[in-house]
């Protein structure tokens, strides 16, 4: 999966760009043509996908930070007063802020795959799709299974 981080700020900004994806960019990553960039529906697209990459890396610092805060705090040099504020604020949490985290995380990942089924001829990869969402429900009783049934295209429920 390719990450386009680029800060964005200043009078450059656009209300599609997020911290860390901007309108251009992620135009340009899913190939839209130019001609389509001013189009009301084409910048709402991508301002939606911009907030879902930005959702998906903050879901993704946040497992890391809660993280290396809990089991491997010590060997990542945390100091022992902040592992030990971690485990009280957070203490006997079942899952962990860590493993939510990073299963909102593969959701987002998820999402961003089926945002960008089609873009550059690139269709959504089932077995990433499948792969990911059986790590994010891991635990739960679940399992994503391939099914025999082929929909040209999904209707809404």
């Amino acid at each position: 999966m390719l990450y386009m981080l680029e800060h964005r700020g200043g009078a450059n900004s656009q209300p599609e760009d997020t911290t860390d994806f901007s309108f251009d960019s992620t135009a340009t990553h899913l190939g839209i043509p130019k001609e389509n960039l001013d189009n009301q529906a084409v910048r709402e697209f991508v301002g939606l996908y911009n907030r879902v990459q930005q959702l998906q890396l903050d879901l993704s610092a946040a497992s890391t930070t809660h993280l290396r805060r809990s089991r491997v705090g010590e060997l990542f040099g945390t100091p022992a007063d902040e592992l030990e504020q971690e485990s009280g604020e957070v203490g006997g949490m079942n899952p962990t802020l860590s493993n939510r985290y990073g299963r909102a995380e593969l959701l987002m990942r998820v999402a961003m795959e089926l945002l960008s089924d089609g873009f550059q001829g690139e269709p959504a990869h089932p077995d990433y799709v499948r792969s990911k969402l059986n790590a994010a429900v891991n635990g739960l009783g679940l399992e994503v299974t391939e099914s025999t049934d082929r929909p040209d295209s999904l209707d809404p429920l």
